[in-house]
């Protein structure tokens, strides 16, 4: 099952940003444009569907050369080259300015952000403010609201007051003294179809420990992970077209930025 590693932003500028129609209008006219090297944009020649639009945002498989170091033979020796390489990164903007990304190497929220509002269609001037945690109640609201928990791993094991939770007493005394000794722990089902939410020990590290990694299962049988530091994977289904996609990303968008904090913070 194919997965895209997202982070999060949002567009601060001056301007508004254009309709979703009007964005699109530009992207059909600028293509892929650029000195080789750093060509970039979005195809328009390929055999998939490259962008959609939906109700308030734009999602597209944004491309963007980068230089890369290769070993090739020249005259008989083993010498280091350079060529380039297009990297594709799934990208989608909302009409409010909330992005999300995918985790490309040396492709950035700001390169796609520059092609689709900056100074290479409408040159209006932004800022990106990305996203670089979670919160850590943000974590585990991950746990609570999971349908099923497949694996976590936390740290600061029992440092969490006991106060409010479920955790009967003698659950969390085990676990405050299991942390005096330990530094980090991890929980996971392997392969097997099973809950970490269910055994009282486990729920109990869940939920007086701070949670770094959770690897959760959703209602339709999707895994999904959340990183300490923002990062959030998520799986779909290999025929999913770009329309579907883009949906889920949208709806991503929605129920996991609630309480990230900026990278500047």
């Amino acid at each position: 099952m194919p997965k895209i590693g997202l982070r999060f932003g949002e567009v601060q500028a001056d301007e508004m940003i254009p309709p979703m129609e009007t964005i699109a209008d530009e992207v059909e006219n600028n293509r892929i444009f650029g000195k080789t090297g750093s060509q970039h944009g979005v195809a328009m020649s390929s055999s998939e569907e490259e962008y959609t639009i939906g109700d308030d945002y734009i999602f597209a498989r944004y491309v963007h050369e980068v230089p890369q170091e290769r070993t090739e033979i020249s005259d008989g020796e083993v010498v280091l080259a350079e060529g380039n390489v297009a990297r594709i990164m799934h990208f989608l903007l909302t009409r409010d300015g909330d992005y999300a990304y995918e985790s490309v190497d040396r492709v950035y929220d700001d390169h796609a952000l520059e092609y689709f509002i900056g100074d290479d269609s409408f040159e209006i001037d932004f800022e990106c403010n990305r996203y670089n945690r979670f919160t850590r109640d943000q974590m585990r609201e991950f746990y609570s609201n999971a349908f099923r928990v497949r694996g976590m791993k936390l740290k600061e094991i029992g440092e969490r007051d006991r106060n409010g939770t479920s955790v009967s007493d003698e659950v969390a005394d085990y676990i405050e003294n299991a942390g005096e000794n330990t530094v980090r722990s991890e929980f996971s089902t392997g392969q097997k179809d099973k809950n970490l939410k269910g055994p009282d020990i486990i729920d109990g590290f869940g939920q007086l420990s701070e949670i770094d990694y959770i690897r959760i299962k959703d209602s339709e049988g999707e895994i999904n992970e959340a990183y300490n530091d923002g990062r959030y994977t998520m799986s779909y289904s290999t025929d999913t077209n770009l329309s579907d996609l883009g949906g889920k990303v949208r709806d991503t968008i929605s129920t996991v930025t609630t309480g990230l904090t900026r990278v500047d913070d």
